[in-house]
Parts: structure tokens; C-alpha cells; sequence
């Protein structure tokens, strides 16, 4: 079940590669990229043969507004569950760009903090380096490889660690996951809920 589930996200990594947008890359005119994209999935390959989408709330009081809850939930093709990366004014790292929520673009994936189990809500977009996610080395694994790919913050942990986002199972790598799961900051491991699929978008 699982493999038919990257089978179907895979064919269609060029679409939601296609249009991001990293710092430097200009079109053969010479003329600087400037289209925005409409956005992608992020599908955690975990869930024994479900397909789980990383989701903001659109219901409750922070719906839409800093600090609205991040989880996973079942994909549904809203735009709630679609992402797109954009560079932050003056980032850090060129490589490093913030991920944007398609359903509330002022607002992006945010840490609470970057020690294990921190979690990961929307926030204002600006050039805090605990928001800045390396999307770009994702696309690029994830391309290359065939297989899903960590996705990064700019941000260091404590001893310079790799800090990644994960999805929560409530036993550790079981595959439990569920609706509503919380998601986290994390030490990367090649554990699957510490990496992610785009689907296939844009919207």
C-alpha cells in the first residue's frame, strides 16, 4: 500500500518542483523568476498506507491567525493543506526560504522552539531563522532519489544539530499516525515521519 502511495505522489514531483522558487535561479532571458506558486502537499509516508497531509486549522479561534495549530490530517485538496516557499526579505541563507501557508500566505511554519519536541505552528513571515525551512535540498532528494527527504530548518539545534519537522506517533516509528497528530521539532533521523513527500499540486 505504501509503495502505491509514493507511485502516486512521484510522477507529479515536477509539478509542485517546478515553480518554487530559490534564490539566484533567473529564466534563460536572464529575467529573474517572479511568479508565485499556488502551492503543494507535504504528504508524511508513515501511516501504514494512509495518506496524511500536513494541515492548518481552519476552524477555532486561531484559524488564520499566529499560532494556529499545525497537524496532520487526511489529505483533502483544501488549500489549508498546500504550501509554497518564497524567499524572506534579508534571510539568512539563500538556500533557506520560509514555507508559506497557500491558505494564509501572510503566515508561515514557525517553531516554538528548537529543542526535541517543540512545536510547529504558523507564524508571521519574516526572517526569524527558526521559520526559514530548506526546501530546497528537499526538492532536490526528493527528485533525485525517489524517496522522501527531511524537511529542514535554517536554525541549528543545541550542538549544531539538524533540526527537522516530524510528525508525532504516539509510539515511536510505529506508523500510528493519525488525524490531528501534532507536529514537531525534531533531531534528524532517517526515521519516515521525519521526512516528507510533496503531492501533487499546484492547486
Amino acid at each position: 500500500m505504501r509503495m502505491r502511495m509514493l507511485r502516486k505522489f512521484l510522477p507529479v514531483l515536477a509539478l509542485a518542483a517546478g515553480p518554487l522558487l530559490v534564490a539566484g535561479i533567473t529564466s534563460p532571458a536572464g529575467a529573474a523568476t517572479v511568479a508565485k506558486p499556488k502551492g503543494f502537499e507535504l504528504v508524511q509516508p508513515e501511516a501504514n498506507g494512509k495518506v496524511f497531509c500536513l494541515d492548518a486549522a481552519t476552524k477555532g479561534p486561531k484559524a488564520g491567525k499566529v499560532g494556529d495549530p499545525v497537524v496532520l490530517y487526511d489529505c483533502s485538496g483544501n488549500s489549508n493543506q498546500y504550501w509554497y516557499e518564497a524567499p524572506s526579505p534579508g534571510g539568512p541563507n539563500g538556500n533557506f526560504h520560509a514555507l508559506h501557508s497557500t491558505r494564509y500566505p501572510k503566515l508561515c511554519l514557525r517553531a516554538n522552539g528548537l529543542k526535541d519536541g517543540d512545536v510547529v505552528l504558523l507564524g508571521k513571515c519574516n526572517t526569524t531563522r527558526n521559520e526559514e525551512l530548506n526546501m530546497f535540498y528537499f526538492v532536490e532528494c526528493t527528485g533525485m532519489t525517489m524517496t522522501p527527504c527531511p524537511l529542514k530548518f535554517d536554525a541549528t539545534g543545541p550542538h549544531k544539530i539538524v533540526i527537522v519537522l516530524e510528525a508525532k506517533d504516539s509510539k515511536r516509528h510505529s506508523g500510528d499516525l493519525k488525524n490531528g497528530d501534532q507536529i514537531l521539532v525534531w533531531t534528524y533521523s532517517s526515521a519516515a515521519n521525519r521526512n516528507w513527500l510533496p503531492g501533487p499540486g499546484p492547486l
